[in-house]
């Protein structure tokens, strides 16, 4: 992480999603990696974001990963999925999906984008994006084995490295390359589920309307 910080401060540009050096790692005996939690909520959408950016957004439509041809499909597919109850935030449309919660790129990433994208996507994005799919629905179980984070791991680590070659350099923003650590920071604290600004969105949004009507 330093040395990616350091060289991004020498040649004034991003470095897998590093930016610079944080005050926070010149604290000893602070340990930056391990003592700040990822706020998967944010994290986790930044990267379902990014991805739906370079898959659908018109400017990236001369890109070999670019599907923007298949908005309207695939929107179509999206609009018609009729959802249980205990999802409270039903599928948007895809034509306004950087306008969508952080909480419903979750639901995308879960519950809608496999069974929509598997004969959209090329075999390689596909398999790519599958390996966080795996990923995230491992790591929000309340029951974890350790062979269950390996793969992870694994999985999490596999497409941290081929993002990359599959976008580019300068789309491996700091959400995906927080991933690679997602596997240590639940280890060491909890599933990451308990990590999320989830439940505080809703008072944060109910404090603000009271305020509104005083």
């Amino acid at each position: 992480i330093l040395a990616n910080a350091e060289e991004a401060m020498q040649i004034n540009s991003p470095v897998l999603g590093m930016k610079g050096v944080q005050i926070y790692a010149m604290l000893e005996p602070f340990d930056l990696l391990r003592g700040m939690v990822i706020d998967v909520l944010h994290h986790v959408g930044g990267v379902i974001k990014l991805l739906l950016t370079s898959w659908f957004s018109k400017s990236k439509k001369r890109e070999k990963y670019s599907i923007h041809d298949k908005l309207t499909l695939c929107d179509a597919k999206l609009m018609a999925i009729k959802v249980p109850h205990i999802i409270k935030h039903p599928p948007k449309s895809l034509t306004i999906f950087n306008k969508w919660k952080a909480i419903e790129y979750f639901s995308w990433l879960l519950y809608y984008s496999v069974p929509l994208l598997h004969d959209v996507l090329s075999d390689e994005c596909f398999n790519h994006y599958c390996l966080l799919v795996i990923s995230l629905h491992i790591l929000l179980s309340d029951n974890t084995t350790e062979d269950m984070l390996l793969l992870a791991e694994e999985s999490l680590h596999k497409f941290y490295v081929q993002y990359p070659n599959i976008y580019s350099a300068e789309l491996t923003s700091m959400n995906v390359h927080l991933l690679s650590h997602l596997v240590l920071h639940a280890r060491a604290w909890s599933p990451v589920w308990t990590m999320s600004c989830i439940p505080f969105e809703s008072m944060y949004l109910r404090n603000t309307f009271m305020e509104q009507e005083k």
